[in-house]
């Protein structure tokens, strides 16, 4: 019997993890990452699929704590526990790692990480963070053609101009189908949940099977829409910011939509963030295209941070937002001092109500959030 798109999207991990162990059985080079900064263009053009690695489950983050503090945030723990539980198949099918300086706790972490590897095989992406300025892209730029240089020399593929482009036309792509997606929730009614937007994100960039399975989806999306099916009808439409949510970590999305809020939007590193904007296919430099699409991502780690600001405001308007949840994970220290602007932000902007949550991937508050979220959705 075939796989429904939603029994797919269900299981995008496994699936992604055969489409990988395919990959190297036919000599293809497979390249970790956590972060959205690491050009996933370059990598593609450079012979090697870039493959999102673990980092969502709360019983990951005890085997890490004999390592790192405590304080550390659990994305961080989790990772890190992922890697040393052996319990990552993606972590240890790559032949390569792409570490990068976003954070405090991940660039420390990082440092036991590549002790998991053998020497040379993770190299460390230095990010600038005041994108603003000239001499911060020209590192950046120099930064991108060092991965490049050095996925090169693993695989053996030059990343000419040509591959760059088709590379780039696939990540375009990727993003494009995604926004299609997203935008299913922009009406009322919503004919997509946030949950369904969250799990139907890829795991590895260009695996085709992954593309005619999200474009199968959106027909399905089309048809839902004809038939006039919206999801949740009568939620409450909210737009969830703040720290990525992936999968394992998605406790508080599920206990909107279990509350009577629909997710709509969420402008995270795993929602629209990680998708705005493209790469020109057509720019003069594309090397330096690619270099500035990501140093311009809104990360926290930036300062100062006006663009998180921009898309924040865009998503409310766009997506017709009732209020707005800022989830910070324990011990993520920029995040949490952002969430005070982003309230007034909401407040006094939009004049809409905003709910800041801290908390971590475990369930022990679950009850308690419940609780808070309940009341939050019950004002809009």
């Amino acid at each position: 019997m075939s796989q429904t798109t939603a029994e797919y999207f269900a299981a995008v991990p496994a699936e992604a993890a055969k489409f990988i162990q395919r990959a190297k059985k036919q000599g293809q080079t497979v390249l970790g990452h956590y972060c959205e900064y690491v050009p996933r263009e370059v990598v593609l053009a450079a012979g090697a699929y870039p493959t999102c690695l673990c980092s969502g489950r709360f019983d990951m983050v005890a085997p890490a704590e004999a390592v790192l503090p405590p304080s550390v945030c659990p994305l961080v723990k989790s990772s890190f526990g992922f890697v040393l539980t052996d319990q990552c198949p993606f972590f240890e099918e790559a032949d390569l790692i792409v570490a990068e300086t976003t954070c405090d706790g991940k660039k420390k972490m990082f440092e036991y990480l590549a002790a998991e590897k053998p020497p040379g095989d993770v190299h460390l992406m230095d990010l600038p963070q005041k994108p603003a300025e000239a001499a911060a892209f020209d590192h950046w730029l120099d930064e991108v053609r060092s991965l490049a240089s050095w996925v090169e020399g693993r695989t053996g593929v030059a990343a000419t101009e040509d591959r760059l482009r088709d590379a780039t036309r696939l990540m375009n792509r990727e993003r494009q189908l995604l926004r299609r997606l997203f935008d299913f929730s922009r009406g009322e009614p919503a004919y997509l949940t946030g949950m369904e937007a969250l799990n139907a994100r890829p795991v590895v960039s260009g695996d085709e099977r992954y593309y005619g399975r999200l474009e199968e989806f959106l027909g399905e999306l089309e048809e839902r829409r004809a038939r006039g099916e919206g999801r949740l009808p009568g939620a409450k439409r909210v737009l969830l910011t703040g720290v990525p949510t992936v999968r394992g970590a998605q406790k508080v999305p599920k206990l909107l939509e279990e509350s009577g809020a629909l997710v709509v939007v969420n402008d995270t590193c795993t929602g629209l963030k990680s998708i705005d904007r493209d790469v020109p296919e057509d720019a003069p430099h594309l090397l330096a295209a690619i270099a500035r699409r990501y140093l311009d991502l809104p990360c926290s780690c930036m300062t100062p941070n006006p663009g998180r600001l921009d898309l924040l405001d865009r998503a409310i308007e766009g997506w017709a937002v009732q209020g707005v949840v800022d989830l910070t994970w324990k011990g993520c220290h920029t995040y949490n001092i952002e969430a005070y602007q982003v309230g007034a932000r909401v407040r006094d902007r939009w004049g809409l109500p905003y709910l800041h949550i801290e908390s971590d991937y475990g369930e022990s508050d679950l009850e308690q959030l419940r609780v808070r979220v309940e009341t939050f959705v019950e004002m809009l």
